[in-house]
């Protein structure tokens, strides 16, 4: 987990929701749903991790300074 993999992550979902918001009429908001490090209630040892809640607050912040109004974190 490192930064430039948040913002390779997160550019990936601002290109397409780019390209949807340019075809249609009005602006939509962009909102992340269910996502996180680790699918499936996560990993002991790997998502309960003071480097799992480091990658969090990462990737919410850097997904709201690209505009994405909401980011719903997928937890058990």
């Amino acid at each position: 987990m490192n930064h430039s993999s948040t913002v390779n992550s997160v550019q990936a979902h601002v290109r397409d929701h780019n390209s949807i918001r340019n075809t249609s009429l009005g602006s939509l908001p962009y909102i992340l749903g269910e996502h996180n490090s680790l699918y499936n209630q996560g990993r002991p040892g790997l998502s309960n991790t003071f480097g799992a809640a480091l990658w969090g607050v990462d990737m919410n912040l850097y997904s709201a300074s690209q505009n994405i109004t909401r980011s719903h974190m997928h937890m058990g």
